[in-house]
């Protein structure tokens, strides 16, 4: 007679001398055998568990570096030690993408093994930021792993967008098939500045790598980018901003120039009934002047921002006036025997502040309301233009592009006219946004 006993959907066949009185012993080493199966079967588990922790963690490392947005959250990491909230979203975005590119769900299992992974790679992370299982009465977990998750399948077009995960690892492939010759390309830069058809010719074609390298950087020198491109220096350099503008901002580099007769309609009658200090409002009395030129006009109008946008205090005990802010933001130089003089008694002057002079705007005329000759000046940097507002354009682009801080003591208007005219999301001051919004 046989019994059969059902163990873990698998059947156990016991003779009846097996269950006997007598056969005890064999019975205890039955029992015995089942148990060091058991054990065995745990501690195996036990270790594949670990090996696939292992893998998730290399699993993650592999993965970030297939993508610029996975490479840049590692060099981000490994420059500062922390992932902030910018960062932590992309990489909930890496992961979460990696399974809907590949058509798969994403389940709890998942989100935990890719959670701890993370926090094995950012030892600064907290696994529970990216999942943590549901409690006691509460329906769902909770985390940015669960949250993304949800959100993707949600979207009921989800699988009708290009897989951006899948696209930016085609662009990394392609990066990386071309750097020797992104290398060749900077090296010709660096040495030659003609023919200036060649120049913009290769600058076009090195500027996703050039970019790349500008974006992961959390601010930049004018010193070290003009070490790496010293093709900045050459006259026409504000047109080699231009291309990396473009390319960053497609559709918006002329913005500042179809833009500026409107802003101008809205902002004279703005300045008309806001505009309280004696100083500016005599300046404002210079636009009505019948001999003012357009570029005269420009000056004078941004010149004015400052009234309305008031410089905000620096330090314990100075806070810059009105007049700080416009003298910072434009320097005004009678004559071109004036220009260079003027600089060095500017340069330094910063210096014995213990300040970095940033770019600015110098203007040549007799007055205000007579202008001549326009220029950008930066440490190490000249750029003759053939309009002031063509000046306000060069600047924000560079600064904008190459992550190149604007003067405190006007950085409000020109973080104004960065938004107002170009749309770019930068530092947020409420006296700017409610400028913006109030001429839009």
């Amino acid at each position: 007679m046989h019994t059969h006993v059902i163990f873990q959907n698998k059947p156990l066949v016991c003779d009846q001398g097996t269950l006997s009185p007598p056969s005890t012993r064999k019975v205890l080493e039955w029992l015995e055998k089942i148990s060091n199966d058991l054990n065995s079967a745990s501690s195996s588990r036990a270790s594949t568990i670990s090996r696939v922790s292992e893998s998730r963690e290399a699993d993650l490392t592999s993965l970030l570096k297939t993508t610029i947005r996975g490479q840049l959250i590692l060099a981000y990491y490994e420059k500062n030690a922390n992932l902030d909230s910018k960062k932590q979203k992309d990489l909930t975005h890496c992961i979460v993408e990696r399974f809907v590119g590949i058509g798969a769900k994403m389940s709890y299992r998942d989100m935990n093994l890719w959670a701890n992974a993370i926090a094995e790679t950012f030892p600064t992370e907290n696994k529970d930021t990216y999942f943590l299982a549901r409690k006691v009465g509460k329906k769902n977990p909770t985390g940015k792993l669960f949250s993304r998750w949800c959100n993707v399948e949600r979207s009921a077009d989800a699988e009708k967008k290009i897989d951006e995960c899948e696209l930016e690892q085609t662009l990394c492939l392609m990066v990386n098939i071309k750097m020797q010759k992104f290398t060749e390309k900077k090296c010709w830069l660096q040495h030659n500045c003609s023919p200036w058809d060649k120049v913009t010719q290769l600058w076009k074609e090195t500027t996703l790598q050039r970019n790349l390298q500008f974006q992961s950087e959390e601010e930049l020198s004018l010193t070290k980018l003009l070490q790496h491109w010293p093709r900045f220096n050459d006259a026409n350099g504000f047109e080699l901003i231009d291309i990396d503008f473009e390319s960053l901002h497609p559709g918006k580099g002329s913005l500042m120039f179809t833009k500026y007769d409107s802003f101008i309609s809205k902002i004279v009658l703005y300045f008309e009934s806001e505009i309280k200090d004696k100083a500016s409002k005599e300046m404002l009395k210079l636009l009505h002047k019948d001999e003012i030129s357009k570029d005269s006009r420009d000056c004078i109008m941004s010149l004015l921002l400052h009234s309305v946008l008031q410089p905000t205090r620096l330090k314990k005990g100075y806070k810059p006036t009105i007049a700080d802010a416009q003298s910072d933001f434009v320097v005004h130089v009678r004559s071109t025997n004036d220009l260079f003089p003027t600089l060095d008694k500017i340069k330094l002057s910063f210096l014995e502040n213990k300040e970095s002079l940033q770019p600015r705007v110098v203007v040549v005329g007799p007055e205000l309301h007579d202008l001549k000759d326009f220029y950008v000046f930066c440490d190490g940097i000249r750029y003759k233009s053939c309009s002031f507002i063509k000046c306000l354009d060069i600047i924000i682009k560079l600064c904008s592009v190459y992550k190149i801080k604007y003067s405190q003591r006007s950085k409000l208007v020109w973080t104004f006219l960065e938004q107002y005219f170009f749309q770019i999301e930068c530092e947020t001051f409420s006296s700017v946004s409610n400028l913006v919004k109030k001429l839009s």
